[in-house]
């Protein structure tokens, strides 16, 4: 499930395997589309284009008309808090493809497209899923990954091209008590 509220005040909500719903406040009325969909996160970015990610990809979703263009054909994680950096830069986390660059263009079927996938020395390329993201107040990149542990790209590093970009690896040892790890209390 998946609630977000856009700049024009409606409410969205996705769900699992029913799509996505809004409500309109003004008209007082729930509309439903994207039927059959799990929607996963659902993000606005700073130029009012919707975003919505869903286990069947990622849609540059069109709000007055329903229809989409489908930018990744891949299972995709995006932040409904933030998930665009300072520079207008949207950030999306995929199922196997890695973390994805994505620099928006007005012409909707030209977006810039660049996969990290090589997080970090001790990442296999392509094989780790991204569950979640976060965008702190520095524009650093935080990818929550299963199973391989926390990253983070810090804002100078996204600039650069994927094959040569320095993730930071948090790792988890239950040894050392400053580690992510299920043992800290």
């Amino acid at each position: 499930l998946s609630l977000f509220e856009d700049h024009k005040g409606r409410i969205w909500v996705g769900t699992l395997d029913d799509g996505l719903y809004w409500l309109d406040k003004e008209i007082d009325g729930i509309h439903h589309c994207l039927k059959d969909e799990t929607v996963n996160s659902i993000f606005e970015d700073s130029r009012h284009s919707f975003w919505v990610a869903t286990n069947n990809g990622l849609l540059d979703f069109d709000r007055e008309t329903n229809n989409y263009i489908r930018i990744l054909n891949e299972r995709s994680v995006i932040s409904d808090e933030s998930n665009q950096t300072v520079d207008g830069t949207l950030w999306v986390g995929t199922q196997n493809k890695g973390l994805a660059k994505i620099i928006p263009n007005q012409d909707k079927n030209s977006h810039k497209i660049q996969f990290y996938t090589q997080l970090g020395a001790d990442s296999k390329s392509g094989q780790f899923q991204i569950n979640r993201l976060c965008i702190d107040p520095n524009n650093n990149i935080w990818i929550g990954t299963n199973g391989n542990g926390l990253f983070m790209l810090p804002f100078a590093e996204s600039k650069k091209e994927p094959s040569v970009a320095h993730f930071q690896c948090l790792k988890s040892d239950v040894n050392d008590l400053f580690s992510f790890s299920g043992n800290n209390y």
